[in-house]
Parts: C-alpha cells; structure tokens; sequence
C-alpha cells in the first residue's frame, strides 16, 4: 500500500483557550524588593493598558516564579514561540487545506512543548495538564509522517538551496527557526532536566518541514535547486 503524501495527511483540530488577566497598579515611587521583582511594574490594565508587569526585564513562569527575561527557559520559551508563529505564516500561505490543518496540529503541540518549558519538570503541571500532556507519540506521529512523505519525494544526492515556490521557502525558513529552537531547548536541557521527547520532537520537527518543503516544491511542478 502507498504510503500517504505529507501534504494529504490532517488532524482534528482542538481549541485552545484563552484566559485574561487583570492586574493592580502600584505607586511608581514602590520599593523594589527580591520577592516582587515585576511587581512595581504593574500598570492597570482600565482604559485599554496593557498589563506591564514584564517592563523590567522579568517575567513568571508557570509556577508563579518570576525569572529575568534572559534567562535560558525564558529564550528557550521565546524560540519556541518563534517557531510557532513561523508556521503560522506557512499556513497562512497558499497551500492546500489538509496541509494547514496539518500544520494547526503543530502549532498545538508546540503551545503544549510550551506548557512543559515553562515550569520545572517537578513542578504539578495544575488545570492544563492534560492537553499539555507530553509523550514519546508525539515524537513518533512525526516520525510515521515523515516516513510517509519521503516516501513520495526522489532521493537527495546533493545540498538544495532553500526556497523554490513561496510556500516551499516558507517552509524552510520554519524549519531553519525550528533548529534555532532546538538549540535553545537543548542549552536549557544542559542546566536542567528536560523531558527527552521534547528534544527528540524538535529534532524531528525540522526535519519533517524540510520534507514538506521538498513536496511542495514537487506539488507545484518547481524543481530543487541543487548546489
């Protein structure tokens, strides 16, 4: 039986809440201590502000700790982020249907990888546990996807420069941002405890979209540009 094209293949979609906080203002004049680092920073969110807690360089985590903006989670949050919105500008390309429903499945994995790297391993994950539940299927998903689709596409024997249709060098970019991510992940992995698949899931994330990028570019009758 032929394996099915990457681009054919769709998930169900899942909706993602939405939750709004509103914070009170302090005096400017505030003291600052060790325990309420972002607190004097807090503005009223009436009338339209936004909240700025963050105006200081520091945020919280998951846990309610508030660590410096620079901090490796805190990039490492931040790159992974990145590589979300990357692939939203991929699905807001012209590309078929089952492909951005694919990529919407991506996207929630990686508010769930999120979700994990944003407290301690050892930290209770609390009211969203479950949907940021993180397994070794995930990982594997990507890997049966990825089998399915190298299955369609020739074999490579050299370098192909990035790019081809507007919707395949999107791609590429995405998973140029998704090796940036993983070399975040795997520099928090390096001062703490990380769970094994969210490395493993990144690793073979990139690689998936640079698949999808290669069918693509084959979907659209443009060839790869070898160097």
């Amino acid at each position: 039986m032929r394996p099915r094209s990457l681009i054919t293949s769709s998930h169900a979609a899942s909706h993602i809440d939405a939750r709004t906080a509103i914070t009170t203002p302090l005096r400017p004049d505030a003291p600052i201590s060790e325990n309420s680092i972002g607190a004097a920073d807090e503005r009223s969110s009436v009338k339209g502000k936004a909240a700025g807690k963050g105006d200081r360089g520091a945020t919280a985590l998951a846990d309610g700790v508030r660590v410096s903006k620079s901090s490796v989670r805190v990039v490492a949050l931040g790159a992974v982020d990145e590589l979300n919105a990357a692939l939203g500008v991929v699905r807001a390309a012209a590309v078929p249907e089952s492909l951005r429903e694919h990529l919407a499945s991506l996207q929630r994995d990686l508010l769930a990888l999120g979700a994990n790297l944003a407290r301690p391993l050892t930290t209770t994950a609390g009211a969203s546990a479950e949907k940021a539940r993180w397994s070794e299927e995930r990982v594997e998903r990507i890997e049966r996807l990825l089998e399915a689709g190298e299955a369609q596409l020739p074999p490579l024997r050299n370098f192909i420069l990035p790019g081809g249709s507007p919707s395949a060098a999107a791609l590429q970019w995405a998973r140029a941002v998704c090796r940036s991510a993983e070399r975040a992940v795997v520099e928090l992995a390096e001062e703490e405890t990380l769970d094994p698949a969210a490395l493993s899931y990144l690793n073979r994330l990139a690689d998936l979209l640079f698949a999808l990028a290669r069918e693509e570019n084959q979907r659209q009758g443009v060839a790869d540009e070898t160097w």
